[in-house]
């Protein structure tokens, strides 16, 4: 890989954890002398200046892209992102992956097919990582726990640049196990789509239009002031998290979901001037052992 001088960072980011990452890692190509191109994979944007991209991506030294873990693999709008790539001559890539527990089974198998897709096109992957940050569902994450892995990223993103700029490789070895999860990943996307039928705006909203304008997918339409959710959804969870007046319901899998919310920014606020708990501490049981790893610098 020749002199890095512009870089292209695309991200997808659900309820935020990924964007913090893709900030920190602009700042620090910048700090690298290098200049950054931003780029939101929300297809809802996407969609705006496809054509402009394919002309941004011929100028670019280098591709780094970053995406939220879902159902063991890339969300649609990755997929997305990938299909509209142009196609060119051995361009090198950077795939990151953002998870909630780490680099663990079942999340061995989330980058393979978006690192396939993106060969396909022409291009180098020569370097694969997982990152982590807190998950929004099912397995709710302490504040200390938050605060290590917002703390972490400069760190790891710095590693990660090192490396890169640096000319070291770094490719996963294919698992057997990666067959069994690349085909439910597959259907869950599928299955996912309808969950925004059971999306509901109770009296609390005020018609604000928040919702729609930050869909990822643009799958939120607002008639009569009252947004009308149809049949395309990732379940990335940012309205229901994000709503301004908390007035998304979803009473079906009210338990799978973080009743007080999900906001990495309200986290910061809280514990600003606190001390952390030990990571050893607060990243107690089986859970979260691909998170220790983490934190500890095993992975």
């Amino acid at each position: 890989m020749g002199e890095i001088k512009k870089v292209l960072v695309s991200y997808y980011s659900g309820t935020g954890g990924v964007k913090k990452a893709a900030n920190v890692l602009s700042e620090s190509l910048i700090e690298r002398n290098c200049e950054v191109i931003m780029h939101s994979m929300d297809i809802s944007k996407f969609n705006n200046y496809k054509d402009q991209y394919q002309n941004i991506v011929k100028e670019v030294d280098l591709i780094i892209v970053l995406y939220a873990v879902y159902a063991f693999g890339a969300p649609r709008p990755v997929d997305r992102w990938v299909e509209n790539l142009p196609k060119t001559n051995n361009l090198p890539v950077v795939v990151i992956s953002v998870s909630g527990g780490g680099e663990i089974w079942p999340n061995t198998s989330c980058r393979v097919a978006t690192i396939r897709g993106i060969e396909k096109k022409g291009y180098e992957v020569l370097y694969e990582k997982m990152m982590v940050m807190p998950a929004n569902m099912l397995c709710k994450v302490n504040d200390d726990m938050a605060m290590h892995l917002i703390n972490s990223i400069p760190m790891n993103i710095n590693k990660i640049l090192d490396e890169v700029f640096s000319g070291k490789r770094h490719r996963s070895r294919f698992k057997i196990s990666t067959r069994v999860l690349m085909p439910i990943t597959n259907i869950e996307k599928n299955a996912v789509r309808n969950f925004s039928k059971d999306l509901v705006a109770n009296d609390a909203c005020t018609g604000c239009v928040w919702c729609a304008l930050n869909c990822p997918m643009g799958n939120i339409e607002l008639k009569d002031d009252k947004p009308i959710f149809k049949d395309d959804c990732i379940m990335c969870l940012r309205c229901y998290y994000g709503c301004p007046n908390k007035a998304i319901h979803n009473e079906k899998v009210k338990g799978l979901l973080f009743k007080e919310g999900f906001d990495l920014n309200a986290v910061e606020k809280r514990m600003e001037g606190k001390d952390l708990k030990p990571i050893n501490e607060c990243c107690k049981g089986l859970a979260w052992i691909g998170v220790k790893r983490y934190l500890l610098g095993r992975e």
